[in-house]
């Protein structure tokens, strides 16, 4: 319909948001080239900065902005929703969320059957929050859907490898978040710590950098869990008795942390625990991530079961999960993060035997080898592969949520 109210030596070019391409026009053309284009990629925070000045459409504060690129995902159709809204209170976020819905209703409508779906929907999230690899022809693990039909709908949007569903798709529907909720609480995944909600951040008693570490936590470990139960249902595996390599679990392309990583597999069937007393290294494995967040004070933020591929033998790597920049050598040291446990009141570290586990230092702004003095132990220490940076980028879509705190 379009080719057809123009003269024949002209050419019409269109994209969008969707991989999509119908209605080809009948009328016979001397020259007619057929083009599939992919969809426009979804913007960077500074991508979605940038345009909301050159669009010169309502200008939105930081703390807004912020909470607008977390709900749309930076599709680029939704943001121009946003920012051609008007009226006095057109800089608010919920102005801001109202057309962001308003566009889901007018131009995404395809997409909502999806998430009607409980288990596909899971999925989608899941895939969505973990940067899970995903291409057209590849099922999103789970269901029978390939995910050009998810694309095609407008369900998720292809972002480089990964893909990307917007929070406003869903997180406020209170039923649809409810129902999500329960499902991956079933598999000990806590959606609201993977996907943590803005405007209950923006609202928190505490903030700063105790209160972005808590989180950091449940990000690090429900990424991980959800990471494992997805490859599970991607190779329709059975969880309880399926042991991945943790390389697979966690695709880092850094030397050091590959070395240190591909030394084991893992099987965390039972998700993440929350033990009530403070779970240690000594402790026997199990196939639970163990998080000590309810612990005040714990020694170490996470345990993390794994398989040594050369011997058989269970373990724990432990970490210390850091939101930011790493520790220094001198506040490993001060904490004992070397030692299987804390000294106790008339112990020194020195009275305490070295941790022969793995200490991952999981800090969102950097990877691989820490700079060390090389005559020190933690220059040793990560020269036998016990002693690595992980960031996580790598596995969490909304690093920079905490951002909001």
């Amino acid at each position: 319909e379009v080719c057809s109210q123009f003269p024949q030596q002209m050419a019409v070019y269109c994209t969008g948001t969707l991989n999509m391409q119908v209605d080809l026009p009948a009328e016979e053309y001397t020259r007619l080239f057929i083009q599939s284009l992919p969809a426009l990629t979804p913007l960077s925070f500074e991508g979605v900065k940038e345009a909301m000045v050159q669009w010169g459409g309502t200008q939105y504060g930081e703390e807004v902005l912020d909470q607008i690129y977390l709900f749309s995902a930076g599709v680029p159709r939704l943001l121009e929703f946003v920012f051609q809204t008007d009226g006095e209170l057109r800089s608010t976020f919920e102005i801001a969320f109202n057309a962001m819905s308003e566009c889901f209703e007018s131009s995404y409508r395809s997409a909502a059957p999806f998430f009607d779906q409980p288990d596909a929907a899971l999925s989608l999230v899941l895939c969505s929050a973990v940067r899970w690899n995903a291409t057209d022809s590849e099922l999103v693990p789970g269901t029978s859907k390939r995910w050009l039909d998810i694309f095609n709908a407008g369900a998720a949007f292809p972002n480089g490898d990964s893909v990307l569903v917007p929070l406003v798709w869903w997180f406020r529907d209170q039923k649809r978040r409810k129902v999500l909720a329960q499902k991956a609480r079933e598999l000990n995944i806590s959606l609201e710590g993977l996907l943590p909600d803005p405007a209950d951040l923006l609202q928190a008693p505490l903030q700063g950098p105790l209160s972005r570490g808590t989180l950091w936590e449940e990000q690090v470990c429900n990424a991980l869990a959800a990471r494992f139960h997805l490859f599970c249902l991607a190779a329709d595996k059975t969880p309880c008795d399926t042991y991945i390599p943790f390389l697979d679990i966690y695709p880092t392309t850094d030397d050091h942390l590959r070395s240190v990583l591909e030394q084991f597999s893992v099987c965390w069937s039972n998700g993440v625990e929350y033990p009530k007393k403070e779970a240690s290294v000594l402790e026997r494995v199990g196939k639970a991530i163990k998080s000590n967040k309810n612990i005040k004070n714990a020694h170490h933020d996470l345990l993390i079961p794994v398989k040594r591929i050369a011997t058989g033998d269970l373990e724990y790597i432990a970490a210390q999960c850091r939101y930011g920049i790493p520790k220094p050598a001198k506040d490993l040291t001060k904490t004992c993060q070397d030692k299987t446990r804390k000294p106790s009141k008339n112990e020194t570290r020195n009275d305490l035997p070295d941790m022969p586990n793995v200490l991952l230092q999981i800090c969102s702004e950097a990877e691989g080898m820490q700079q060390f003095d090389q005559r020190k132990m933690w220059a040793k220490r990560q020269r036998e592969k016990r002693y690595s940076l992980m960031s996580c980028e790598a596995i969490i879509a909304q690093l920079a949520v905490l951002r909001i705190l």
